[in-house]
């Protein structure tokens, strides 16, 4: 049940915040470059192509992040409390 409740929402808000950003900065960035060679972009054309570029990379994009996420959260979860228990008692060790 701890997964339903801690697990999984805390995934998906990190997810969805991170897609979300990294598709936001490519596409602005893409328009950028559209505008330095002298195509005029509105701000409607700005936001179509924002969310057309947020729909686009879900499938892609979304997958290879939602995967890097998930490593770092089993990461997070399992490795690395075991690794800093293994280090405080190597310190309470060499205190004694």
């Amino acid at each position: 049940m701890s997964f339903l409740t801690r697990i999984l929402p805390s995934f998906l808000v990190s997810w969805l915040l991170t897609f979300t950003l990294a598709s936001l900065f490519h596409s602005q960035y893409v328009v950028n470059q559209l505008v330095n060679v002298g195509v005029v972009v509105g701000f409607n054309d700005r936001v179509n192509l924002t969310l057309e570029d947020w729909l686009g990379l879900l499938p892609t994009y979304g997958a290879i992040i939602a995967i890097a996420l998930l490593l770092l959260h089993l990461l997070s979860r399992f490795w690395l409390p075991g690794l800093l228990l293994k280090k405080l008692k190597n310190k309470v060790r060499n205190y004694l």
